[in-house]
């Protein structure tokens, strides 16, 4: 009944789990902080706190370390926008642009997006936006950049622009990780509804009693799966029509990136390639495609051999053609 700013939780409670409790509470009170206070030091665990936008804090603390998580609780759930409340995105890639613009448009939240670094600038520089979202690897100007030239022109102004790193780099959801290169918070890839939803509403974008629910029934997934269907429940709130079509619109994209891997010979291009296909393949649940590319974005970039690996890619890539074109919206 009460809402707490704050809320700090142990894992290992008498009747349950402090990660499904935060989960519940997240539902009923989605503007409330979270600090997940426990003795385990699990990576996985941190991982998925981190994904929830929940703090991660491990026993004992420090008083000042144990306020510090609080502070850091409650500001990510205070978020002003100074001026316009419109939302700018920087993506590069078409299906994560697409998946978020339905994801936005089932929380009636409108925003305007653009592909580059250099497009997010010249539409920052307009005033017509208070809040961004951005990507970290794009043409032209990356998201770091980008984020730094607009913090340095804050030392001029003395206002703050609130920019949020879009990403499936797990290492940048850490604090202290994104707060060294200038952004406010991180929305992992991919980004759930639910993720999507307290985001939104900590920046005071979206009011907590209009939000909608997810569908939260489970399906099982079949062993071996190349489509996590949870997830998808997770990212658009149900698998109805338009969640198909989505899946459908995702192969039409993506199927230009599968040939250029298959062909590319250059190793840093290559790696490019896999970054763009790791964020893709997360966003639309894909997810043993998106570790392939994970995997290629990586080794690339260390100039090791890439041959099995491409052909491993372009294997499940088929396994997922497949799987898309037997989906059918759920009753």
């Amino acid at each position: 009944r009460q809402p707490f700013d704050v809320a700090v939780i142990d894992q290992g409670l008498p009747d349950g789990l402090g990660i499904d409790l935060i989960r519940e509470l997240m539902d009923i009170r989605p503007s409330t902080g979270m600090v997940m206070y426990t003795v385990r030091d699990d990576i996985g665990l941190s991982h998925s706190l981190n994904s929830l936008g929940a703090t991660y804090l491990t026993k004992p603390a420090s008083r000042a370390g144990l306020g510090e998580a609080i502070k850091k609780a409650a500001r990510q759930n205070q978020g002003i926008i100074d001026g316009p409340t419109r939302l700018l995105i920087a993506e590069d890639t078409d299906s994560v642009r697409d998946i978020l613009g339905r994801q936005l448009a089932k929380l009636g939240v409108e925003a305007d997006f653009v592909e580059n670094g250099k497009e997010a600038l010249e539409s920052y520089s307009t005033g017509k936006y208070g809040i961004m979202f951005t990507d970290l690897h794009m043409p032209e100007i990356d998201g770091y950049t980008v984020t730094a030239r607009i913090r340095e022109q804050e030392k001029e102004t003395g206002k703050h622009f609130p920019i949020i790193v879009l990403t499936a780099d797990v290492q940048m959801s850490q604090r202290e990780y994104y707060q060294r290169h200038g952004f406010d918070e991180c929305l992992l890839k991919p980004v759930t509804l639910g993720q999507l939803k307290r985001l939104l509403i900590r920046w005071h974008l979206l009011i907590e009693e209009e939000t909608i629910e997810a569908e939260t029934t489970p399906l099982n997934t079949a062993q071996g799966s190349s489509i996590d269907h949870e997830c998808l429940i997770a990212n658009m709130g149900v698998i109805d029509e338009g969640t198909v079509e989505m899946m459908h619109m995702f192969i039409d994209m993506t199927n230009p990136l599968i040939e250029k891997i298959m062909s590319e010979q250059e190793l840093p291009a290559l790696a490019e390639l896999g970054h763009s296909l790791k964020g893709a393949a997360r966003s639309a649940c894909a997810l043993k495609l998106g570790d392939l590319a994970a995997r290629l974005q990586d080794d690339a970039a260390d100039n090791q051999n890439c041959g099995t690996l491409v052909k491993e890619i372009t294997e499940e890539y088929q396994n997922v053609v497949d799987e898309i074109k037997a989906l059918k919206a759920q009753d």
